[in-house]
């Protein structure tokens, strides 16, 4: 089991966290906080397994620098679902405190690893690379909503401690998005099985926007003022963000996208831009942005249906000895069939995609 796929834990845990006030999507919320949960007990388990069954694979992929961002999935998913369970089980608010301390530590590391490594390839990046960078930022965020929990002096240090965790990623994403940027300019998009991962830095902005304008909440005014004033700039660019990204992944799905862990990178990034959305409206007290919200919640949801669904029909097959050429959709209504060994091509070659120029691809291993 590799790190890239608890990006289906961020995934499942992002609904439950996004969900909005109304009666249905507190459900839908309740039920996905539960789904989360079980999805990471079970990638948690997996990944385990691997260290203990082959050390040398996972330890490899901790030392690529094409691999090891995707190990920021696994603090983001410990944090998602952490808030998941704090939302929607008040009984279980200490397990979900332990959840966001054990997750923040695991951001941190990626984070402080993934600024020391771009530090040597400043002028290149693919998108993968602020998987590693963005956790802080998610820390942020969801220790945000914890601040009301608390009081007196731990609510000060945990204020300034998420305060200081989305300056921290500000500076990082400045600093590794040249790169990103760089690459785009100078090679247009990547490869269709990579382009997916372009959603990737929409996360960036849907955390951002829910960091502040939570912390915002419970500051000064002043600070209120100024979130406010982010949220409505950062949201805009959000929004655009999110016509681009939709037309290309349309456009990509209309030639045929083969499946790949990259699917889930659908679903996360849009997510928080839904809690982004709420965190706004609860913020400034207005009814839009939850409207807003709960809009980009429901594609949330069908984002999250068409990944889980691919995810479990390239499963079948490929316990089967077969696995989909392109996606369920098919190409022009057409599928195709080949051998399990080839499906994982199909993930390395997402993999390889977005790797460094210069570094190691994965060697597509079934893991």
């Amino acid at each position: 089991m590799t790190p890239k796929w608890f990006a289906a834990a961020m995934g499942t845990g992002v609904i439950a966290v996004a969900a909005g006030p109304s009666h249905t999507e507190q459900v839908i919320g309740r039920v996905a906080a539960v789904a989360s949960g079980a999805v990471l007990v079970v990638l948690l388990v997996g990944y385990a397994r691997r260290w203990i069954t082959t050390p040398a694979s996972a330890l490899a992929d901790i030392v690529d620098d094409a691999e090891f961002p995707f190990h920021g999935a696994i603090a983001m998913g410990v944090l998602a679902v952490g808030a998941a369970v704090r939302i929607h089980f008040d009984a279980l608010l200490v397990p979900a405190v332990g959840m966001w301390f054990v997750g923040t530590l695991l951001g941190l590391a990626t984070f402080t690893e993934a600024i020391r490594r771009r530090a040597r390839h400043v002028s290149d990046a693919p998108p993968t690379v602020l998987l590693a960078v963005v956790p802080p930022m998610v820390s942020a965020a969801t220790g945000a909503a914890l601040v009301p929990h608390t009081s007196g002096f731990a609510r000060d240090v945990l204020a300034c401690a998420c305060w200081t965790q989305v300056a921290a990623v500000a500076v990082g994403v400045f600093a590794v998005g040249r790169g990103v940027l760089t690459r785009l300019r100078r090679s247009g998009l990547p490869d269709p099985a990579a382009r997916p991962t372009l959603w990737i830095p929409l996360g960036v902005l849907g955390q951002s926007i829910a960091a502040v304008s939570l912390l915002g909440a419970v500051a000064w005014p002043g600070v209120h003022l100024a979130a406010v004033g982010y949220g409505v700039v950062v949201g805009t660019l959000a929004a655009a963000a999110i016509a681009a990204l939709t037309y290309v992944t349309l456009t990509t799905f209309a030639g045929g996208l083969p499946f790949s862990p990259s699917w889930w990178s659908f679903t996360f990034p849009l997510g928080t831009c839904a809690v982004g959305a709420h965190a706004f409206g609860s913020t400034t007290g207005t009814a839009v942005p939850h409207a807003v919200g709960s809009a980009v919640w429901i594609a949330l949801c069908g984002m999250w249906l068409t990944a889980a669904s691919a995810t479990a029909w390239w499963l079948v097959r490929g316990l089967g000895g077969k696995a989909p050429v392109k996606n369920p959709m098919g190409e022009k209504g057409r599928t195709g069939t080949f051998d399990r060994a080839a499906v994982f091509d199909q993930t390395a070659a997402f993999e390889g995609a977005g790797a460094d120029s210069g570094a190691p691809a994965s060697t597509g291993r079934p893991d």
